[in-house]
């Protein structure tokens, strides 16, 4: 299934696209075949079915579609799979060893590499481990992976810089969040929110509250308390003037992950 949002009109100037997606959840319920992929056949060459693996997952790293992998997105590559950084004596190795246009390394020669990488390790368990990282399976579905791109059109030439691996800022955050209240529109009249169990789902919501909201505070459990029997429980009544909620969910049949950020002046 195919996602497709809306189209972004910007002015000239400089931004950084920000691509991201919802924590990751681990599924104790899976159910796993036990069939598993060949990837090197009777004579000792790499299968067809993981050459296509292989050519599909060369596509997914080629951020700029050229057709070939970057020094910059074969380092985003390598540290998906093996979790280490490409050091720029391996990246003179690679150039020297490998087929390159414009310094960049092509698709066979990607492919040639995991041919090496094979033949050096029969066991091909470090191959599998960077399958697995990437968010392959053993029979090579991509089960833990959701590759996206985005397209731009522009009347002016284009100049972009090195994509990077990273986990978004504080301030990357809260920006966001700034944007999305700021550019929000006031709904005057009540909403109704449901909530549909999908591949993916994300909401936001913020407005004022008119229901009473209080806080609950409990010392059962309070290492600074030491005689809790006579600390009766709590009730502590809160006027929101000015909340802001904004919560992001991702659901995949009845599982469940939420991530909820509430601000408030009382």
């Amino acid at each position: 299934m195919k996602y497709v949002s809306e189209e972004c009109l910007l002015e000239a100037g400089e931004y950084i696209v920000s691509i991201r997606s919802l924590n990751c959840m681990e599924f104790s319920n899976r159910e796993y075949n036990d069939d598993t992929m060949e990837l090197v056949g009777a004579d000792g060459k790499l299968t067809k079915h993981f050459k296509m693996t292989l050519m599909n997952m060369f596509d997914m790293f080629d951020f700029d579609e050229s057709g070939k992998l970057s020094r910059e997105e074969f380092e985003i590559y390598n540290v998906l799979a093996s979790g280490e950084h490409v050091l720029d004596q391996e990246w003179e190795i690679l150039c020297k060893c490998f087929e390159l246009k414009n310094e960049e390394l092509t698709m066979n020669a990607f492919i040639s590499l995991h041919q090496i990488e094979a033949d050096g390790n029969p066991d091909l368990t470090d191959i599998w481990m960077s399958l697995i990282s990437v968010g392959y399976d053993k029979r090579l579905d991509l089960v833990e992976n959701c590759p996206c791109s985005f397209t731009i059109f522009s009347e002016s030439q284009i100049h972009m810089r090195e994509v990077k691996l990273r986990e978004p800022t504080k301030i990357e955050e809260e920006a966001l969040g700034e944007y999305f209240w700021r550019n929000g529109k006031e709904v005057d009249n009540d909403i109704d929110i449901r909530i549909w169990k999908c591949d993916y789902f994300a909401i936001g919501v913020a407005g004022p509250m008119k229901l009473p909201y209080a806080v609950n505070l409990h010392y059962e459990r309070s290492a600074n308390v030491l005689v809790k029997e006579h600390i009766s429980l709590q009730r502590i009544p809160l006027k929101f003037i000015k909340p802001k909620i904004l919560l992001q969910a991702v659901a995949k049949e009845s599982e469940w992950s939420l991530n909820l950020t509430v601000e408030t002046t009382t």
